[in-house]
């Protein structure tokens, strides 16, 4: 249910919607969530902080949406969409 979230999340924004702050952060939620069922939540922070400090590229809010980002990409963008500015912000919705 989750990756499906995910998935009509996505192709939304593809369709052009204009979601709420809180639909961003739902599908970060559920992007990592999804990925921490195959990895350790660490490791799926992990992958988040290496697109925060720009050892992979980092999304700009004021980008488009690109489905061609990897999920922390696309997490880290919906992030920014929702208003956070910080990493720690969405850490704790899973601490």
């Amino acid at each position: 249910l989750l990756q499906g979230s995910a998935d009509e999340f996505e192709s939304a924004l593809g369709n052009n919607a204009s979601p709420t702050e809180e639909q961003y952060v739902n599908a970060a939620a559920s992007l990592v969530l999804v990925n921490s069922i195959n990895n350790d939540i660490d490791a799926v922070m992990d992958d988040l902080a290496d697109v925060d400090d720009g050892t992979v590229t980092t999304p700009l809010v004021s980008d488009p949406f690109d489905p061609l980002w990897t999920d922390s990409q696309k997490t880290y963008y919906y992030v920014l969409k929702a208003g956070y500015t910080d990493l720690a912000d969405l850490e704790s919705l899973f601490s």
